[in-house]
């Protein structure tokens, strides 16, 4: 049921989705099984998590759903947790010996597994941060000229050139392929006067990262990247003064800015080269997961998965963003929101795979440790989500380093038997003045 939209622009929508024919949902559905609630001095090896008492983006386990495999992880499930759930289909079961949970503890319900392949990725990185950076640069200063060129010609109602698009999206796969952190932490150099060329140019980095991530096929990436960095040119025919008012919209104004993506696939309905794949992530971006969204009002396996993945992607660079009527989140607390919004507005198990591909602490994001020092977070951590790769860059005293020091927050300090780094606070890179483009020092 469209909501939002007046009839006639719901039969142009249906005839632009026929038109362009569809990209069927890769990804949906769920089947149910049965779960035991289980203390955690009753776990063992061999037992299969599937939920945690506590929300799993506050723990260092990358996945909310796993096999217990060693004394050490269920060590550090009860550093965490009091209790958990157990499928007892996909593990062991508690064992009759041991007595079963009391029956103030036990419970059973029903677990969604969702149909979701596990996370492959695509290797390991074929160069160094310190490498890539500069390419990378390079590649967000050019990206953001040509969605900018294009955004110009949209506006004025002319066409644009597709293959600028394309040649943008293969610099981008490129720059990730060698190392996916460069362009990742670049994502969160904003500015609040260029919001919309910048948006696009992110939301495409980051869907072809959490594509890559996904382990999607490369001509399904190359398709999702463009349609993500042309998924907001039909707000080039939406007047300025309800773009940019910095107020609330009114109703009959939201109305107008929701006419975006329509007025956007028409754009692109008469642009050569967009794959049905690319079309759909401009037009199912701003669909919910539960419904509610717009301008379909569709819901779960009625969106496509690169709809789902592209608005779970386009939602975490807005709000991690300056607008002219709200202040960005910190990209911590962004994830955090997210995964509070989750039950409605995404696909629990995408997002949570996004977060794995951003990191709970998201490339990028600027961090004090240890209380003394402050540097960026520049690669996420393939064991412990908690305990990333920084780049240490000042002293709480803003004494510039001569040259950036990366730290893993795994390393251990073996005289105290404690974590020899971790993170204080997380810090505002704009309320602090500080961007990481300012501390890189490229490889010649």
């Amino acid at each position: 049921m469209i909501n939002s939209l007046r009839f006639r622009d719901r039969n142009r929508l249906e005839r632009l989705c026929g038109e362009h024919g569809g990209v069927v949902s890769l990804w949906g559905g769920s089947c149910f099984s049965m779960a035991k609630k289980v203390p955690v001095n009753l776990l063992k090896v061999g037992m299969y998590v599937v939920q945690l008492d506590r929300p799993w983006i506050e723990t260092p386990f990358l996945f909310r759903r796993f096999e217990i495999k060693s004394p050490q992880q269920i060590a550090q499930i009860e550093e965490y947790c009091h209790h958990v759930f157990i499928d007892t289909e996909k593990g062991i079961d508690v064992a009759i010996d041991q007595g079963q949970p009391s029956s103030g503890q036990q419970a059973t319900r029903p677990v969604s597994q969702d149909v979701l392949p596990e996370s492959r990725g695509a290797g390991e990185d074929q160069v160094s941060f310190e490498e890539e950076i500069g390419q990378a640069l390079e590649i967000r200063t050019k990206t953001k000229q040509v969605v900018e060129d294009m955004m110009e010609d949209a506006r004025i109602g002319k066409s644009i050139d597709s293959a600028e698009a394309r040649e943008a999206v293969e610099n981008i796969m490129d720059s990730i392929t060698r190392n996916r952190e460069a362009l990742l932490c670049l994502t969160q150099l904003k500015n609040r006067d260029e919001y919309t060329s910048i948006h696009s140019m992110n939301v495409s980095i980051l869907c072809i990262a959490f594509a890559r991530h996904l382990g999607l096929k490369e001509d399904q990436i190359r398709a999702i990247g463009v349609g993500a960095l042309l998924h907001d040119l039909g707000k080039m025919r939406v007047p300025m003064e309800i773009l940019n008012k910095p107020g609330r919209l009114t109703p009959e104004e939201f109305d107008i800015m929701k006419g975006h993506v329509i007025l956007g696939a028409e754009f692109l309905k008469n642009t050569p080269g967009i794959s049905p794949r690319s079309f759909r992530v401009l037009v199912e971006h701003h669909e919910r997961y539960k419904g509610g969204g717009y301008p379909q009002g569709l819901r779960e396996d009625q969106i496509s998965l690169v709809g789902q993945l592209a608005a779970i992607v386009d939602v975490y660079d807005a709000i991690t963003s300056d607008r002219v009527y709200h202040n960005h989140l910190h990209p911590h607390e962004a994830i955090k929101r997210m995964y509070e919004w989750s039950e409605k507005d995404f696909n629990r198990a995408l997002l949570e795979k996004f977060i794995r591909c951003v990191g709970i602490y998201p490339m990028g994001s600027l961090v004090e440790i240890n209380g003394t020092e402050i540097g960026f977070i520049v690669s996420s951590n393939a064991t412990s989500a908690l305990k990333p790769d920084v780049l240490l860059v000042m002293d709480t005293q803003r004494n510039r380093y001569s040259k950036p020091i990366r730290i893993s927050l795994t390393e251990v300090d073996s005289s105290r038997k404690k974590d020899k780094w971790t993170i204080t606070r997380v810090l505002d890179a704009v309320e602090e003045g500080l961007q990481l483009d300012a501390f890189l020092q490229p490889s010649t």
